[in-house]
């Protein structure tokens, strides 16, 4: 009778095929928001495994750095900017829930989590904080016995498919498992490993030497030997292992066997590095071909075998070893975080948004502290009479740029119409704003709301239906060298005579499109603007400011209130810099080092959209004025998008 890890493997065929029916537009989605930036990839236990192979995938693919760590390295280390992916098939993990949390609340780049199964915890998590996303799939296939098996081959499989769907990959892995491993392994099936490799796990201690590109599975093999008590195992590449481990095969080689995983472009290392180890040793080497994210599946799968030879070897099923009473309890402790106060945990955000360099310098935090306090009070004193509004990244979610406005902005907005505030909008786009907008306010208010094209190229009403709105291009010459520009060929252009507009790939970053562009307009002797958002470049050819918007709402309430203006990004290259340099500027991103000017005072972790609905949510209006009203216990759980 088979045991419960053998059931397991034989199921793998499945699993691969599920794997390919699985839809990845939003695991695509979450990797081209994290490709041009390091990666922190957290797990623990067997998605600890996951977690190793999407960072040596991230690190093949984009070129970033890229670091597998545990939940509690993400609680107990000061913020990176960087992206975060959090790995756990059930998405109940409490330690990897409170690692999202964390990182969602830290907001030092994208937060997305990997899951298997739908309605968890999770998810429950990025209704709170919006800018955050769950992704994955579902299926009875997936789900796990004691060890990872379905869920990490599933993972590992989802997250290559979405790499090569964000680099325009249009390679692919095998269709099927056999081809896969005649592909990688010269073999028909992977099974044939628990046999051949046999004699060299028998041993009471095993070496395992690896490739870099099967990093993943040294660990994933660590993780399985002791977690099902199959016996020690130490790991190490060729070239480390040759600086002190081989004294141990001195000392203990009699009881020492060695597994070789060697990757194409190690052959020769590894021959010379076995040939020098002596005769009496057993060895057992098996060649891996392909590139470097293939090699690292292929190892996935090859060390699943090795340790169904070790299950054997020991007589232990590795799918269900038995789990003692106090690991359970071990399990069941969580991750043991000091609780902080909510008012606490906003203030830290706020002041790490301005100045993260502050937190670990008590002089400086004081001062910021200070200044927070002062901006609340500011916003409660200010008397409110109108709101001009940034468009992307502030009233339009960047990941549903196409989509129409949400239904929450579109009751907040008419809400402020209703009570009588007025509204600008300043934007980087040209009339496909104006189309959403008219789809979400009523038509009784359009002739009275100011919008502000191609950062305020153009400023006109939102009763003006016109398209175009402005002439074509007159730059037709720059346009054609930023196309054929190396770094920018990729990128997606608009143009017109007010502007040309870069849509940036994910894996391209800001810094390095602007400095692209910068070379091609001084190489044409061209001083003009240029400004950006998170994913977007734009070159400004006509005199023009979103800030003409606050000055034409300042007009029209006569100087009964002041105009709030809410925007995303606020400091320079960020195209609201301007925009939101004054003490009645907010951010709902990125902010100014001005300690008067542009903060963010939304809780932690809440930002874009829902930020922006939050600030809207607070706003006490009484006849026409309105007053700011920051509370800073408030949490960022009732403000979806």
């Amino acid at each position: 009778m088979k045991n419960r890890y053998q059931c397991e493997l034989d199921k793998l065929e499945d699993v691969y095929n599920a794997a390919f029916a699985l839809d990845i537009s939003h695991i695509s989605n979450l990797i081209e928001r994290i490709s041009g930036l390091p990666l922190l990839a957290v797990g623990s236990g067997g998605s600890f495994s996951t977690a190793s192979f999407a960072a040596t995938l991230h690190e093949y693919r984009t070129g970033q750095l890229a670091r597998a760590v545990t939940p509690l390295d993400v609680l107990s280390s000061a913020p990176r900017k960087a992206g975060t992916i959090c790995f756990s098939a059930s998405g109940r993990n409490r330690d990897i829930g409170a690692a999202f949390q964390a990182a969602a609340q830290e907001e030092q780049g994208p937060v997305g989590a990997l899951v298997l199964c739908n309605d968890t915890p999770l998810h429950a998590l990025q209704t709170r904080y919006s800018y955050t996303d769950v992704v994955g799939g579902s299926g009875k296939i997936f789900k796990d016995g004691f060890l990872a098996v379905a869920s990490m081959i599933t993972s590992a499989m989802l997250l290559k498919r979405a790499y090569d769907s964000v680099f325009g990959e249009v390679r692919h892995l095998p269709p099927t498992l056999k081809d896969f491993a005649l592909q990688s392994i010269s073999e028909k099936s992977f099974d044939f490993i628990s046999n051949a490799s046999f004699d060299a796990v028998d041993q009471p201690y095993l070496s395992l030497l690896y490739s870099t590109s099967m990093s993943s599975t040294a660990i994933d093999l660590e993780s399985r030997f002791v977690e099902a008590a199959l016996g020690p195992i130490h790991t190490a590449d060729y070239r480390n292992f040759g600086h002190g481990r081989h004294h141990w095969i001195a000392k203990r080689g009699n009881d020492t066997g060695i597994v070789a995983l060697v990757g194409n472009e190690d052959s020769v290392l590894a021959t010379r590095t076995l040939d020098l180890l002596p005769d009496s040793i057993k060895k057992w080497r098996v060649e891996v071909a392909g590139r470097t994210d293939e090699q690292a599946i292929a190892g996935l799968f090859i060390g699943l075998y090795l340790s169904a030879a070790a299950g054997r070897s020991e007589g232990i099923d590795p799918g269900k070893p038995g789990v003692p009473l106090f690991g359970r309890k071990l399990y069941r402790l969580g991750p043991g975080r000091i609780r902080q106060k909510t008012s606490e945990i906003n203030r830290t955000a706020a002041i790490r948004r301005k100045a993260i360099d502050a937190l670990t310098n008590e002089p400086a935090k004081l001062v910021w502290e200070a200044s927070y306090a002062r901006a609340i009070k500011v916003w409660s004193e200010a008397k409110i009479a109108g709101v001009a509004f940034d468009y992307d990244g502030t009233l339009c979610d960047p990941r549903k740029r196409f989509d129409p406005l949400s239904e929450e902005v579109a009751v907040s907005l008419s809400r402020l119409l209703e009570e009588g505030l007025a509204i600008g909008i300043a934007t980087g786009r040209g009339p496909s704003a104006g189309i959403a907008l008219r789809n979400c306010i009523p038509e009784k208010f359009w002739a009275s709301i100011i919008v502000g094209y191609y950062n305020g190229a153009i400023i006109t009403r939102l009763d003006d239906i016109r398209d175009p709105l402005i002439g074509e291009c007159k730059n037709l010459e720059i346009l054609d060298q930023l196309k054929s520009h190396s770094v920018l060929k990729d990128c997606h252009f608009r143009a017109n005579e007010a502007q040309i507009a870069l849509r940036l790939p994910g894996h391209l970053i800001v810094e390095e499109a602007i400095s692209a562009v910068n070379s091609v307009l001084s190489g044409n002797h061209l001083n003009v603007p240029v400004t950006a958002s998170s994913h977007s470049v734009d070159i400004q050819f006509l005199r023009s400011s979103k800030a003409a918007v606050v000055d034409r709402l300042d007009s029209a309430i006569s100087g009964n209130g002041i105009v709030m203006r809410l925007g995303d990004k606020g400091v320079w290259p960020g195209n609201d810099a301007e925009f939101l340099d004054s003490p009645f500027g907010l951010s709902v991103d990125e902010v100014s080092r001005h300690s008067e000017h542009c903060w963010a005072l939304a809780p932690a972790g809440v930002t874009g959209v829902q930020a922006t609905l939050y600030y809207l949510n607070n706003l006490h209006i009484v006849s026409g004025e309105a007053r700011l009203v920051i509370k800073p216990g408030d949490k960022g759980n009732v403000y979806a998008t």
